[in-house]
């Protein structure tokens, strides 16, 4: 049999070809290939892994479009990939959410994210500079809504804390919006934070996507034998984060 290749044939197999080459060996597995475990389970990690974190920016950009009208800020949290631990939630090579610890100490004096316009932590703090105790920032905390689960953010959580005491870290913060205190007070306790307090009395700067909302700061002590205990509170409340951006 005489195959005969015209301009239109030769056309569609290159286009096949093209179509073929184009798509990664994970995109062809989960097209054609037998449905792995492996690739099921969820993974959570923290990672510098360019493609995930192109993928976690883009969640992040997603869901503060949805609660914010500026969201230009968000440039600056790529500039910080290289200083702060990012924590990745992930189904095989697709990325779900994630959060971010920014860290300071006296050898690491690099500015939280919330130290912008002349805030600074260690001058409503100042016992903490003479004691040099390590202090960091959770943010960027997002999970796509399709993927929101109590599961999920509370085994997020977990990593979070793990990871703080393995950076040494003696406090952490995070910024809360007034309406979302007490929730955000679960979740530190949920994580096996100590003394956690909402700092009332703090006047802070004013952020660009909260300008006109009121915020407040938020701490919690880290104690690392409390790493294995997290404890097991039940979040009524199915769509809390610690901040979401």
């Amino acid at each position: 049999m005489t195959i005969h290749l015209n301009a239109v044939n030769l056309g569609a197999m290159k286009m096949v070809l093209t179509q073929f080459d184009s798509e990664s060996e994970d995109a062809m597995a989960l097209r054609f290939g037998k449905p792995s475990k492996k690739r099921n389970e969820w993974v959570f990690e923290f990672t510098r892994d360019p493609g995930l974190l192109h993928q976690y920016h883009l969640i992040c950009q997603r869901e503060a479009e949805k609660a914010f009208d500026d969201v230009s800020y968000l440039a600056d949290k790529k500039a910080d990939d290289r200083r702060d631990s990012i924590l990745i939630v992930r189904r095989g090579n697709f990325c779900v959410g994630g959060a971010r610890i920014s860290t300071k100490s006296p050898r690491q004096p690099y500015p939280l994210p919330l130290e912008i316009d002349g805030f600074a932590i260690a001058e409503h703090f100042p016992v903490w500079e003479q004691q040099q105790k390590r202090y960091g920032q959770i943010s960027g905390f997002c999970l796509l809504e399709e993927f929101r689960s109590v599961d999920i953010e509370h085994r997020m959580l977990q990593q979070l804390y793990r990871k703080m005491v393995a950076l040494n870290l003696n406090v952490i913060f995070t910024l809360s919006e007034a309406t979302d205190t007490q929730t955000n007070s679960w979740n530190y306790t949920a994580m096996g934070l100590n003394d956690v307090k909402i700092h009332q009395d703090i006047n802070l700067s004013v952020y660009p996507p909260y300008a006109g909302r009121s915020l407040c700061l938020m701490s919690g002590e880290i104690d690392a034998a409390l790493v294995d205990s997290t404890a097991d509170i039940v979040i009524k409340k199915a769509d809390f984060a610690l901040e979401r951006l």
